[in-house]
Parts: C-alpha cells; structure tokens; sequence
C-alpha cells in the first residue's frame, strides 16, 4: 500500500476512517509506542473513533490505541503554549468578560448603535460579528470602515472592545502563542507526537498559522472530507487550498465514488410522531440483534427534537446519552435567580411572585419575633395563589401590603361572623388560617421585595455575592433534589464567583447590565446526559460527523429549518464583506450542507424523517432539500416537494397517515402503554365491543372511563351524569340552615348545584385578568351605599322629599365606597372604572326618586335595614318549612331593607342593580319563585309573616337601575304564594335528596348555551351539551326539573304551544 500524503481529502464515513487507521500505522510502524494526537471533529467523535479502533481485528491499528490520543486543536495549543498561558498578566477571554466587553464598547457608539445598544439582540449581534472580526487583519477593517457609516461605527465599537480585553487572550491568541512556540517548547512536542487532524469542520486563520508551524516540523497530517456535493464540499476545499503550502499536495480522492444516501425516508404527520416512530423503529432494530449503543438520532433543529427524544425514549425505556437538551436557564436554580432579580423591574407583579413560587421550592425566613427563629420552611404556594387572588392584588408593594391586610380583616371578621351565627365560640367549619396565610404572604413579599434590592454603587463582585445571597436565602438544594439540579446549582453559583473577574474591565455596572450578563451566562449548555456508550446516542445533526453507527436516525429535516434560512448581517452585509475579504452570510449554510452528509456517512444503515405539519404554528411543511436529493438518486430524476409523498409506497419511502396508524401499523410498540392501545384499537375494529378486552376487565381505571364514556353515548342519564342516586349527606341534615340562594342554583342548572354544593368546587378568579366591575361587586356597592344611607334616616315619613343635602349625603357615602372598593383591586380597567363610577352615583340618586315615590304611593317609612333571621339569637329565628314526607327544612338570610306602613303591613325589599329587561325571571306574574329560580324573596316574605303572624306582607324586586315605572315587581304574601313556595321546595329538596343532578344548558344561543354564559364551570362541560340535552330530555332524571319548569320534551310549554301552530300552518318547528 502507498504511503499517504501528509494532506488527504477523502469521503466522508468509511473512507475517512480508513485513512485515520493508514496514518496511524505508518507512524507508528517503526515503534508502536509512538505518540500520535488525533484532533477530531468534537469530543463525541474522538470517543466514538477510540471506540472503532478497539474494535478493528486487523490491519492498521488492529492493535489498540497504544500512545494514540484524541484532544481538540484548543487543547492541543494549550499544551504546546503552556509557557504563554504561565504569564501572571494573561487571563482567558470567559464569555462573561466578552459580553460585558461588548456591553462597555457599545456604551459610548455613535448612531445608529447607539440608539440600540439597549437591546439584548444588539448585544448579541455584535458578539456575533466581533467573533468574525477577531480574525479579520487590520486592513480589511479599513476597508469594512469605509463602506458605510453604520459599518464604521461597528469598526469603531470593535477596536473599543478589543482594548477592553486586550488583556486576556481567547482561542486565537492562543493558537498563535502555540504556533510560535512549535519547536521551542521540545518536551511538549514530543509528547504530543504527530498531530491528525481529521475531518476538521473549519479553520480560523489562527488554526491555519498553527497547522502550518507544525509542518515545519513535520509534525502534522490532515485528513479532509468531501461529499461530492458543491455546497457541502465548498469549506473542506477552501481548508485544503489554504494548507497545500505547508503539507504539500493533495492525496486520496478529491470526489467520491458514489455519494451517500439514505436507505428509508418516512414521511410524519408531525414532530411528536416522528419520534415515536423512530423510537419503534429502532426497538425493531434492536430486536434484530442491533445493539443500542450501535445507534445514534440526530436532529436538524433542538425544538422541539431535543426535547422530544430526552422525553419519549426514556419513557419508553430506551436509554439515551449525549447533549443535554437543556440549558442552565432552564434548571430550578437559574429559574428562581432569574425571576428573582426580575421582580423589582416587573413591580411584584402577582402573576410573576406566584409563578416563581410554583417553580421551586422557596424557603419562607422566619417571621421577627417567630418562636422558632432558626428555623426557615417551604412557602404553601398553592394556597397563597388563592388568597392572592381573593385579596386582588395585581402589582405593587402597596398592593400586596395593602390588600392583604385587608384580606386578613375580612376573613377573620368572616370568621367571627359565622361563629356567631353558629352559636360558638368558633366558626362551626373550624379555623381555615386564611388571616394568619395572608399576614405571612404579606411579610413575605415585604421581606422579597427588601433582599431583592441591590448594594448601592456596587461593582461586579458586590453584584454577584449579593445574588449568590439570594440564591442561599431561598433555595436549599436537599435530598429530594435531583442530582442534575444540584450540579445546576453548583455550576450557578460557580458562574457567579466568576462574575467578580468583569471589574478587571474597568467599567462599573449597573443592576440590570448584571441581570443581562446573567441571562446570556446563563444561555449554556448544563453537560452530557448519561455516559457515552450507555443506550442510544442523541446528539444535533452536526456532531454525527466522524462517528461510527450501524444506525443513523435523522429528525427534523424540514424546509427551511435544514439548512436554516440565510439572513443578511444586519451590521455587516454581504455587500460589504465580500469587497473587505470576509465570510459572507450567505455561504452560512454551508456547514450545515456538509453536516447533513457527514450525518449520513456516520451509518451503514441510514433513515431520514421529515414533518409534514407544525402543530404549534398550524402550518404545513415541505421537506427539505436533503431529503429531495436523497430521493432524487433513488428515483433517478429530480424530484420535488409535492410529489415525493405520491412516490409512496415503496421500500425506501414510508408515509405516516396520523399517530393512530403509525400505532397500529408499528411492528414494535414504543411503551406498554403504546401496547395496550393498540391492542384495544385492534380489538375495536375487530368489530368486540371494547368493554370485554382484558385489559377493561383488568385495569378499574380503564373500565371506568370506558363506562363513563359510553354512558355519555346513551339516551339515559347516569352517575356519569349527575344522577348519582340517594346517597348520605347529599339533602339538608337535621338542623342544618340553608341559605335560599343555594337551593336556587340547583333550579338554574342542577349539575351546576352539584358541582358547587355537593363536590364543593370553586373558581378562581384571576385580578390580573379582570377587565371590568363585576355584576356582583356592583350590586354589593349599590346595596351597601343604600343600606348606610337609610339607616341613618330610619322611620322617615312617607311624605317626606329628600333634600339636596340628603342627596350630597348619600353621593358621599357612595364615593366613599368607591374608594374603598377601588383599593381592593376589583375594579378593572381604570377608564371603564370611571365611567362604572359615575353611572353608579347615577344608579343611587335614581333610587333616590324611586324611595320619595314608593314612600309617597303606599304611606311607608324605613324600619329595618339589613334584618336577618337564622343568623343568631338577637335577630329572628330561622324559617323553618314543613315540606311532605321529609323532615322541616329551615332557612337564613339578611332582608336588605323592611318598611312599615300606616296600616300596619310590611314591606319586604330585595335590592337588584340592574334593569327590568336584564332578568325577565323577576317580571314573572305567573310564578312569584321564577321556578325556583327565585326562591330568596318569597323566602324573606315567609320569615317576616312568621316573625309577625298578625301582618299582611308584600315582597318587592327594587331594580335600582330601573325607572320609577319599572322599579318594583313583587306580590302580597299569601296562601297561593305560600303554596307555590312548598311545592317548589319539596320539588327541589326531593331531587336533591334523591342524587338527581342532571345538567340543563338551555336553548344554543349566538354565545354558546343560554344556561352556560356565566357558569364558573362551563369549561368542565362537553361541547355538545346541548344536544346530548335534548336526547335525553325525557329521562326521569330530569322529571322533578322538568315539573319546575313546565317543560315539554326538554322545552317550554310556550314554546311547544308555538311549534305545534307553526307545524299547522305548514311551518317545520
């Protein structure tokens, strides 16, 4: 066999590893003991090539790798230039010093930079660009500098960043140092030996000045790759024109025989099935006897193939090693500092305090005065999401005082109200906590807010102890912590000790240059998962080149996305750099055209994969032009985009219709759960019914939600369905004090009532999220303001008018309110909330001149405001109702507003702030309770008739924001009422009694279901509610609703009334 030449450009895969194995034997043909350096492409090849070599049987280096080592060219420099590294004056260029280098020369650019300099973007293009500069000689700068004046202000900005680190020295200092040092520094070079470097992606000048001093001493052999492919090829033939010089012709084969290809394409719906159908691919191939560390996956771009496959083949339990898919800033500890020290820029926003509570484990300090002061403890995040939301703070360090406080008076206030309604000492439900959470929620925040502030006038190293303080303060790595977050948490802090090294820089910073240094430090990769051999390889497109696998996997190869596409530096356009003699922006893509062919060469057997679709985007994707080309040489003729799927079926191309067929298509399920799946699909279209698999009768979860669903599938109502059945606890217990609300959520919408009332779910309202007053918080103010008003003029005569300062008086107690209601944060948007405030003032001085009328028209005068019964032993006792066949039902409530009359009657009034025409239930002559649906009045009349037995009663709806006309609608209290009351009564309390929690949306309006525009759960309620509605309308579980309401067939009497007229004159219903 010929000797090689010193510079070889081979193909890619075998060819190239050929000659690395040639090389090695003829340099250590005369002592097998001699020193090689192998600089391969990453670290990931080096020890996949040590691997190869351990496994050849004979020929050149058949026997091991006896005094062959495989090192980076950086490392391979640094070896050689130890003597220039030993300098006390030289420091390395970390990427902090380099960001915060960029940071100070951008502080004092001339426009346009600095009108942008701000911006992180800006920051991390001119990183970007300085890199490329860094090897740019002097007089291509001139040339760059005198193209325009946005290019001589980036000229400008760079050569003030090169003095800032002109005293540390980075990959290219280093390389030169080392190429001077090439036959001085003797006992390293022999040590080192020869140097190989083998399929190299690029070269700096630097790199080439240094391959070139180890000519000189013949200390160097270089193998290049080739794919026979322009594009591809342009950057190896550009690195052995520039060291043909020094290592003196080129040997091998400039172009490959054949080019390589892929033996399969698949075709996928989407990113999450290509995963899953590589994953079962590759448990085929490993029930064929390949070995999984014989395999290696690729991905063309990290989102989201990166995150999918660490996900997916675990779960499948296939391990994986290789890149980690996630960067520092994704770790607990980052997260948490990060959020940390963006709170005082975000003003303690609500949203962001809770979500950095959910994210870790935050330690809450001991409270001053705490009987256990040493001792710190973990913050109950979801509970304090709640009270944050119930006490309505938004933003602000008053706020979150302000508003807690107030919340924690409210609740123990609510607290003392319901013991004393109970009779005890405490609430008869116990002590909830809700005050004391609040209190501790408030010193919290108090307490963040402070540590949160940073040392003034502190330099960087001030900066980063006072962050690794708060790091310390609320995060205490354990146990229970992962290990990879606890090396997370070493490495954070270790970065932040290095952040002291920035002062040598000589430009003092301020607290968000700090947090931007911080955001882009943290933008790192966290180390490899797992160790190199254990499972499958994961790793990007770009470092398979020079590996060795029988399988090569190769995601993501869509358009667009490999190569990416090529955008023109916005600081240095190619107009500008190809005169100047530098890189240009569009020949970017090169290296990824020359990746994706080392990719393919790094397998014997090879599988490229392609999306057709981007669910997160919603937008269709073509393949990319590696794939087209791949499938051109099978086919022998161009082939494009649109057709390559009509090329199918064929033994190279696979399309995947949707997740379900690559299921049951797959020879090999990727999980049991996969298994079992498709077992019940197969077993489904066999035509059984799916309840008698094994796996129903096996799995109690399965069965039930197969029951669940089938039930939901029938004309009849079910336990699925709200018709649980009488069960224990589910009416009134003896002695229980309703409320007459509670029973009128059940006659809206039963499975509404069970929901609230029996599981006891409550939604959460979110204050951030609020846009306007809400109808309740409206109504609550209007009854407020009116209640005040009156009980200062109780007893007023009933032909009394109202003067203007009584007016003023009660304009000042609604403002007063207002203020109030403002400072708790439930008002919404300010400019709705000035125009809500002044239609309320409004809305007060109408009833104003509805009260003089109705005082006037029926002779009354105030006597009781706010008149409860049921509620404790100094006001009326409860209402307590016989009902047939069931013990006495009793109720409490508070009567807003009791008038007297001149002949003795009472009036019972229930404020309601809104209009006649917005709830036609109120203006119901017919049915005084609405169908249960307004049960408190009548219920209020009830209590002053058995409070005075002696006294005729009416009850009256005030629609405050109704004209005089309008106003008022109720009706006498008598025997027909009172009878209606206990029918309505008896009918819902049997119903609920009896478990019958069916669910009524009414009819499907413009907005969704009439019944469901307001509901807390509308959510939790299938789409097609309406329908499944009126399928079962006529079950008996709707019976007792059925009888409230009048329905016939699930619909008014009305309304059938007027279908059947309609189906006389010819007109379908």
């Amino acid at each position: 066999m010929p000797k090689m030449a010193a510079l070889t450009l081979v193909a890619h895969g075998e060819p190239a590893r050929a000659a690395l194995w040639q090389h090695l034997g003829e340099l250590q043909a005369d002592d097998p003991l001699s020193p090689v350096t192998v600089v391969p492409p990453s670290t990931y090849a080096g020890l996949s090539l040590r691997r190869a070599a351990a496994r050849r049987e004979s020929g050149a280096a058949a026997n091991g790798l006896v005094g062959v080592r495989f090192m980076p060219l950086g490392r391979v420099a640094e070896l050689l230039g130890a003597p220039f590294l030993a300098q006390p004056d030289r420091r390395p260029l970390t990427p902090p010093v380099r960001a915060g280098a960029v940071r100070a020369a951008l502080a004092g650019a001339a426009a346009p930079l600095g009108a942008a300099a701000d911006h992180p973007i800006t920051r991390r293009a001119l990183t970007a660009t300085f890199r490329e500069l860094a090897t740019a000689s002097e007089s291509t700068l001139e040339r760059l500098a005198a193209a325009s004046a946005r290019a001589a202000a980036v000229i400008a900005c760079f050569r003030r960043y090169r003095d800032l680190t002109a005293a540390y020295y980075d990959d290219e200092d280093q390389l030169r140092a080392a190429a001077s040092l090439v036959g001085h520094n003797d006992a390293a070079t022999r040590d080192l030996g020869t140097v190989v470097l083998f399929c190299p992606r690029a070269l700096s000048p630097a790199a080439v000045d240094f391959v070139t001093a180890l000519a000189r001493v013949d200390r160097v052999r270089a193998i290049l790759a080739v794919a026979g492919e322009e594009r591809a090829d342009r950057a190896a033939l550009a690195m052995a024109r520039s060291l043909e010089a020094a290592l003196g012709g080129v040997g091998g084969h400039t172009t490959p025989a054949a080019r390589i290809g892929a033996e399969r394409v698949v075709s996928c719906p989407d990113a999450d099935e290509e995963v899953r159908t590589v994953a079962r691919d590759l448990l085929t191939a490993l029930e064929a006897g390949t070995a999984l560390h014989r395999i290696a996956i690729g991905y063309a771009q990290r989102e989201p193939y990166a995150r999918l496959l660490h996900e997916l083949l675990p779960a499948g339990g296939i391990p994986v090693h290789g890149p980690s898919p996630h960067r520092l800033a994704d770790t607990v500890a980052a997260r948490t500092l990060l959020a940390l020290l963006l709170l005082p820029y975000r003003d303690f926003r609500r949203d962001d305090v809770m979500a950095l509570l959910a994210g870790a484990p935050v330690r809450e300090q001991p409270r001053h005065g705490a009987a256990r002061p040493g001792l710190a403890r973990l913050v109950p995040g979801p509970r304090w999401e709640r009270i944050s939301c119930e006490a309505n703070v938004v933003a602000g360090l008053s706020e979150w005082h302000d508003r807690l406080q107030h919340h924690a008076a409210v609740s123990r206030e609510r607290q003392r109200q319901r013991a004393e309604e109970a009779g005890t000492l405490f609430a008869g439900d116990g002590i909830d906590g809700d005050a004391d959470h609040a209190e501790r929620l408030a010193c919290f925040v108090a307490e963040l807010a402070r540590a949160c502030v940073p040392p003034p006038d502190a330099a960087w190293r001030d900066l980063a102890a006072w962050a690794d303080g708060l790091v310390d303060r609320y995060l205490a790595p354990d146990a229970s912590w992962p290990s990879a977050e606890v090396e997370a948490f070493d490495a954070l802090r270790a970065r932040l000790c290095a952040m002291a090294t920035l002062d040598d820089l000589g430009v003092a910073p301020s607290p968000r240059a700090f947090l931007d240094t911080l955001v882009d430090d943290f933008d790192a990769p966290v180390g490899p998962v797992g160790r190199f051999g254990d499972g499958v390889f994961v790793a990007p497109v770009g470092l398979l080149a020079g590996m060795d696998y029988d399988v090569v996997y190769i995601l993501g190869l869509s358009e667009g996305t490999f190569p990416r596409a090529v955008r023109d530096d916005p600081l240095l356009p190619d107009a500008e750099r190809d005169p100047a003699g530098l890189a240009l922006r569009a020949h970017a893509t090169d290296a990824e055209h020359a990746a994706g062919w080392a990719a393919l060469a790094a397998g014997r057997h090879r599988v490229l994969t392609f999306p057709r679709a981007d669910v997160r985007t919603r937008r269709s994707i073509r393949p990319a032009r590696l794939v087209l080309d791949v499938a051109s040489e099978r086919v022998a003729r161009p082939v494009r985009a649109g057709e390559l799927e009509r090329l199918a079926p064929t033994d190279w191309l696979r399309v995947v219709p949707s997740a379900a067929a690559g299921m049951i298509d797959a020879t090999t399920p990727m999980s049991v759960q996969e298994h079992d799946v498709v077992s019940l699909l197969r077993w489904r279209r066999a035509g059984r019914p799916v309840t008698r698999h094994p796996l129903a009768r096996a799995e109690p979860t399965l069965a039930n939600g197969l029951r669940a669903a089938r039930a939901r599938r029938r004309r009849r109502v079910d336990a699925w369905d709200g018709a649980v059945g009488a069960l224990p606890g589910l009416g009134p217990r003896a002695g229980q004090v309703l409320s007459p609300t509670s029973l009128e959520q059940w006659a809206h919408c039963p499975f509404r009532y069970f929901l609230a009332k029996v599981l006891r779910l409550e939604a959460l309202e979110r204050p951030e999220a609020r846009e306007d007053l809400s109808p309740l918080d409206r109504g609550t103010l209007v009854h407020e303001a009116l209640c005040r008003f009156f009980d200062r003029h109780r007893g007023r005569a009933p032909a009394a008018a109202w003067t203007a300062d009584e007016r003023a008086e009660l304009a000042a107690i609604g403002d007063s309110l207002c203020d109030e209601l403002e400072a708790t944060g439930l008002t919404g948007r300010p400019a709705l909330w000035r125009l809500q405030r002044t239609r309320l003032q409004r809305e007060l001085q109408r009833t104003l001149d509805v009260d003089e009328r109705v005082r006037g028209e029926r002779q009354l005068s105030p006597a009781h405001l706010e008149l409860g019964f049921g509620l404790s032993s100094t006001e009326l006792p409860a209402l307590s109702l016989e009902l047939a066949g069931r013990a006495p039902v009793q109720f409490r409530g508070r009567v807003d507003r009791v008038d007297v009359g001149r002949d003795g009657h009472i009036e019972v009034f229930d404020y309601k702030s809104r209009r006649a025409r917005d709830d036609d239930a109120l203006m119901q002559e017919e049915d005084p309770v609405a169908a249960g649906t307004r049960l408190q009045l009548a219920l209020y009349a009830l209590a002053l008739r058995s409070a005075y037995p002696d006294s005729d009663v009416r009850a009256s709806y005030w629609l405050t924001r109704a004209d005089a006309d309008e106003a008022l609608w109720g009706f006498w209290l008598d025997e027909t009422v009172k009878a209606r009351v206990d029918d309505v009564l008896a009918t819902i309390v049997g119903a609920v009694d009896a478990g019958q929690f069916p669910a009524f949306p009414g009819r499907e309006g413009y907005f969704g279901p009439d019944n469901c525009g307001w509901c807390d759960f509308d959510r939790l309620c299938p789409k097609d509610r309406v329908r499944r509605y009126e399928l079962r309308a006529d079950d008996p579980a709707y019976d007792a609703f059925a009888e409230l309401h009048g329905l016939v067939d699930g619909q008014p009497e009305a309304d059938e009334a007027e279908a059947e007229g309609q189906s006389e004159v010819g007109v379908d219903p």
